[in-house]
């Protein structure tokens, strides 16, 4: 079975939003957790 997406997908983009939202939510987590761990190894 092949996955295809619809012509209206294609052309509003919704593979690069999605990647775009993603990589948005990722990089805020990354950046959560290495500014808890850098505040946690401050007050030690």
């Amino acid at each position: 079975m092949t996955w295809r997406m619809s012509i209206k997908a294609k052309r509003e983009g919704a593979m690069t939003k999605f990647w775009d939202v993603l990589s948005f939510s990722m990089n805020g987590v990354i950046f959560f957790y290495v500014g808890a761990s850098s505040a946690n190894f401050l007050i030690r």
